[in-house]
């Protein structure tokens, strides 16, 4: 069962409401999810945060997730006039509790309770 909570990580000035399973960790770390407006707002943290690669972080209708680019692995290609883009990490929309959340515990991120 998921509780509300606020949850911060380096880099991104600020805590975001979130919802997150108490007993459910990642190497001891939080695994939030977001409503879509809040995870907005943390794109836009996120996307305003010096030192983050480009292109920003997005929201994708057609996947209906939150796309970053991974720093280690992004790529663009190009085949018969086509863009292809490799190295997309996502925060998905998944259904918990009858709410539509969007899942950023998948990411690999050092989440803590704010």
């Amino acid at each position: 069962m998921l509780h509300a909570c606020r949850v911060a990580m380096d880099g991104v000035p600020g805590s975001f409401k979130a919802w997150h399973n108490p007993a459910q960790r990642w190497n001891g770390w939080e695994m939030p999810y977001m409503s879509k407006e809040q995870a907005q707002v943390f794109v836009d943290a996120f996307n305003a945060t010096a030192g983050n690669m480009e292109p920003d972080a997005y929201y994708n209708p057609a996947q209906d997730a939150f796309c970053f680019p991974n720093q280690e692995t992004y790529e663009v290609a190009v085949s018969d006039g086509i863009e292809y883009r490799a190295g997309i990490d996502t925060a998905p929309a998944v259904t918990i509790d009858g709410r539509t959340l969007y899942d950023f515990a998948n990411l690999g991120w050092c989440w803590w309770l704010d």
